[in-house]
């Protein structure tokens, strides 16, 4: 189990889980370490969340929420410090939110490194548009902004706090 995944205080009805890592299978956190603790805490009726992230992998992110938000404990997500880029999408799942006083959220269009020739652009800028509609879907599910001002919150890469 990595550093960024433990159990604290698991006393049959509460466990809490750590994402204070990079969201991403190879170097940080991912869905098989979020999957392995939460067949690990299936008795749960409370699962805390505490994010303090850079973000990382789309993927990676969309699998952890997904098996986030179908755990049918009660989900308080805690942003102890920072909750950027995927990290904020991952906040989503939580059936309640609640930032530090000092803490941060921050969300922006998605990014991706491409190699390859003029096509192969093309189709990465057409996966791109796929994702951030996924995004703004996600945000939008769960705040009162509109469609439009999460687009443009999004294209200005924005910053909020408590």
């Amino acid at each position: 189990m990595r550093n960024s995944i433990r159990i604290v205080d698991e006393v049959g009805d509460e466990a809490e889980l750590l994402v204070y890592d990079v969201i991403d299978s190879a170097y940080g956190i991912g869905p098989k370490d979020v999957h392995k603790f939460l067949d690990e805490n299936k008795s749960v009726k409370t699962l805390s969340i505490r994010i303090n992230s850079p973000g990382g992998s789309v993927f990676d992110g969309t699998a952890m929420f997904s098996l986030l938000k179908s755990c049918k404990a009660r989900k308080v997500v805690y942003i102890d410090g920072v909750a950027a880029s995927m990290a904020s999408v991952l906040a989503m799942c939580g059936d309640e939110i609640i930032m530090a006083d000092n803490a941060f959220m921050m969300i922006h269009d998605p990014i991706n490194f491409a190699y390859g020739d003029a096509e192969d652009m093309r189709d990465m800028a057409e996966l791109l548009d796929k994702v951030k509609e996924q995004l703004v879907a996600t945000y939008a599910s769960r705040t009162k902004c509109s469609r439009e001002q999460i687009v443009e919150y999004m294209s200005a890469e924005s910053w909020f706090n408590a």
